[in-house]
């Protein structure tokens, strides 16, 4: 239970004390520019679908982003800040808890880079063929695009490609964001069950995280559609 449900919110980011909590009744103004994320900022989303790779009944649950200091060196060997992802998740008939940690650097553009990653367990690692991959551009604008070759250390493989398509106003449980929309594809074997699959975020980049994110199995595979949406955010 607890390596399929690691798996689920592997890619895909608890309150620190003086955190001031928010919720969007009047959008944030839209940067293109991605906000510093800090020690002590959370997020906190809902999660619900199906994904017949990995359950025949439906996936649902919360998961909390919380980001801190870690002194630790990544596999990059670089500094890096930490986000701290807690999940409780229903998986069919199985629930349970889940920890995973991910190191990430933002460039002096605000560009969030991931260097790796490991569950609440430590023994598992990721490390990406380049060492560190983008999860986030910044500047974002009409022509952003990114994306990654993946190799972990379990053997799992993986790619993605994402775009900006647009900017959207969306209401998620947190409130009412103006967002860039982002889609594009990724083909990987672990991320909510093996397969091609597209992905549409909607990006807060003054909250610096998503809003939301859709996921949705290719026709020829198995039938997955799943949801996340914030339902509260901290910053510091």
């Amino acid at each position: 239970m607890k390596a399929i449900a690691g798996c689920i919110i592997c890619m895909v980011i608890l309150f620190a004390a003086g955190c001031v909590k928010h919720k969007a009744s009047v959008p944030p103004p839209l940067t293109n520019t991605v906000r510093a994320i800090v020690d002590g900022d959370s997020w906190t989303y809902s999660i619900s679908g199906t994904s017949e790779s990995i359950s025949s009944g439906p996936v649902s649950g919360t998961i909390v982003e919380t980001a801190s200091e870690d002194t630790t060196k990544s596999p990059g060997n670089v500094d890096v800040r930490a986000i701290d992802t807690k999940a409780t998740l229903q998986l069919g008939e199985n629930q349970g808890p889940i920890s995973l940690r991910d190191w990430i650097v933002q460039d002096k553009n605000g560009a969030i880079w991931r260097y790796g990653g490991r569950n609440g367990m430590s023994f598992w690692v990721e490390a990406p063929q380049s060492g560190c991959y983008c999860l986030m551009a910044s500047p974002l604008g009409p022509t952003a695009s990114w994306g990654s070759g993946l190799s972990l250390s379990t053997g799992f493989r993986g790619s993605f490609v994402l775009s900006v398509i647009g900017t959207d106003r969306v209401t998620v449980p947190a409130g009412t964001f103006d967002t860039y929309k982002v889609a594009g594809g990724a083909e990987d074997d672990w991320f909510l069950g093996a397969g091609a699959k597209t992905l549409t975020g909607w990006y807060a980049p003054q909250i610096s995280n998503y809003v939301k994110k859709e996921y949705v199995g290719a026709d020829t595979g198995p039938k997955i559609h799943v949801v996340l949406e914030l339902k509260d955010f901290s910053l510091n």
